[in-house]
């Protein structure tokens, strides 16, 4: 039973986001440095509210770098899509959840972030959507000391 334990935890310490020797985490940032996948797949499934768990764990490693891949990944009528926005705005949210767990020290730092949700919160129109954004901005700031 001991035994048992042992390696669930060992497995468990494996996918830690603090890990950061891991091989296999190595070559996925080497083959995709912004993330763009994990990213990818988290707006394909997550507005349909369907189970994320290994994806959704990964976004909150990432921080500042899911704004990045945002703005990569949509096109800049997605971008001003309120649709769109309301699924991606609990992404970003989700992001810096846990700002210990963010992998890349940069990312801890939600420029890029605030520059899009700050350039989102001027362009829409719907107030209700504006104050999502607001309340985003203020998870951020609150979750970084910014």
């Amino acid at each position: 039973m001991v035994n048992y334990w042992c390696g669930i935890i060992r497995r468990a310490s494996m996918s830690s986001p603090k890990n950061k020797g891991s091989a296999t985490r190595q070559s996925e940032q080497a083959d995709d440095p912004y993330r763009l996948s994990i990213v990818k797949h988290v707006l394909k499934f997550f507005p349909k509210k369907m189970f994320l768990s290994v994806a959704m764990k990964r976004v909150t490693w990432l921080g500042d770098g899911v704004s990045i891949a945002l703005l990569k990944i949509l096109t800049p009528e997605s971008l001003a899509d309120p649709k769109a926005i309301i699924d991606f705005l609990p992404i970003i949210r989700d992001s810096f959840s846990h700002v210990d767990y963010i992998e890349r020290e940069s990312d801890k730092k939600p420029s890029v972030t605030l520059f899009l949700l700050t350039t989102l919160e001027e362009r829409v129109k719907d107030p209700e959507l504006r104050e999502e954004i607001r309340r985003t901005v203020q998870f951020v700031r609150k979750r970084t000391g910014g």
